[in-house]
């Protein structure tokens, strides 16, 4: 991917008095490419410390961070933006103080949310690329659905102990993540999101991985991050001096025995996050907390609102009854399946498709989990689709 120092790589003279005059050397290059560029990185683990760093000394214009954790102890030895002090902090805003005293220069937005459920696609639309640094199944599986939702590219990274890999995606021309799911993938995911019982916050799963890997393996994706960069938005002769990953492409890298292999992915015909993309968009300046499902339907002309999670709409108790909710499955804790009155185990009912006739219908969208700045999905009785895409940006947790 590299090309060989001599050949598309070459140096030229340039002013020592600009902070990126010796990256500005290299031919081919574009520093306004970078300077204007916007990128979000998702997951400030070991492996987003390392992205965050490298894309802020390059000179990224502006950086985006993602992430629902704090500072962890553990995390001191593998993550170059964190400090003793910092444990017990948001990673992202910590991550966003560090980037900005690296450089002043780069706008940095630190959202400390969850980017499974609170998460819309149309904050994704702001940016011109997205670096996935996540550490499960289902995160990757929603950024996924997130990316192709907003018609953007994405690069997935993952390590483990001595072995990563970095994946380039751009649903629009070929195969997306979801494509390239095997069945004990699925199983995970189903497993963790099943409609038995709600989404538990499970301590996450810890990998063994020191900061040699992950520094390894951001240098891969933020390179690939920048070729593609150069690709899009360079001029053509400065663009024909990068080479770029193909969407589905893989690359993966050990060095236990030492090796780097690329792998091509097809993009599956039986893939669900392919199945809306040629259905018609309406774009709403509203908020969740501005609307309910019954007025959506009635502005839309649609009949029914679907849902990519489920809504709790009552807890049944064997002994206290039926006692009616509206709880998204990520906001239900194992302690609100104990009946308030018995302390016996009740079940809950779920719902995701909502009709004009659902005792959901008079609440709003913000009360049913979504996010804000989302991408809905609208549907007739007879089939039509549509995509509701909600434009304003509300509240986002900071």
């Amino acid at each position: 991917m590299i090309a060989p120092l001599g050949e598309a790589f070459t140096f030229r003279e340039s002013s020592e008095s600009d902070r990126f005059s010796r990256q500005s050397q290299i031919h081919g290059w574009s520093q306004n490419v970078l300077s204007e560029a916007k990128l979000l990185v998702a997951g400030c683990g070991a492996l987003g410390n390392e992205t965050l760093k490298n894309l802020v000394l390059l000179g990224i214009g502006t950086l985006g961070i993602i992430d629902v954790d704090l500072v962890e102890v553990s995390n001191l030895s593998r993550c170059v933006l964190f400090r003793e002090t910092d444990v017990g902090q948001p990673k992202a805003l910590v991550a966003g103080v560090r980037l900005t005293e690296l450089n002043p220069e780069t706008e940095v937005i630190p959202m400390h949310l969850d980017l499974t459920s609170e998460l819309g696609a149309g904050t994704i639309a702001d940016y011109d690329l997205v670096l996935g640094c996540l550490d499960n199944i289902e995160a990757r599986w929603r950024l996924n659905r997130l990316c192709h939702a907003a018609g953007l590219p994405w690069i997935d990274a993952g390590i483990e102990a001595s072995a990563g890999q970095i994946a380039y995606f751009d649903a629009r021309t070929g195969p997306c993540y979801e494509c390239t799911m095997t069945a004990s993938m699925w199983q995970r995911l189903h497993e963790k999101r099943s409609c038995i019982l709600p989404a538990q916050k499970a301590a996450s799963e810890h990998i063994a991985a020191s900061a040699i890997i992950s520094s390894l393996l951001s240098s891969l994706q933020v390179h690939e991050a920048v070729a593609q960069l150069h690709h899009r938005f360079a001029s053509v002769p400065t663009r024909s001096q990068w080479s770029v990953l193909q969407s589905g492409d893989r690359i993966m890298t050990s060095l236990a025995p030492y090796s780097t292999t690329v792998l091509h992915t097809r993009r599956s015909q039986a893939c669900m996050a392919h199945a809306d993309e040629l259905i018609d968009s309406l774009d709403l300046d509203v908020s969740p907390s501005q609307m309910t499902v019954e007025q959506i339907l009635t502005r839309t002309g649609m009949d029914v609102l679907e849902l990519d999670w489920d809504v709790a709409v009552g807890f049944d108790c064997p002994t206290c009854g039926a006692e009616p909710a509206c709880c998204p499955s990520f906001r239900i804790t194992a302690s609100d399946l104990n009946c308030p009155c018995c302390q016996q185990a009740r079940r809950p009912e779920w719902l995701s498709r909502i009709t004009r006739e659902s005792e959901l219908v008079t609440r709003t969208l913000s009360e049913l989990g979504t996010a804000p700045r989302a991408y809905l999905s609208l549907v007739t009785n007879h089939g039509h689709r549509l995509r509701c895409r909600l434009q304003e940006a509300s509240d986002v947790r900071a």
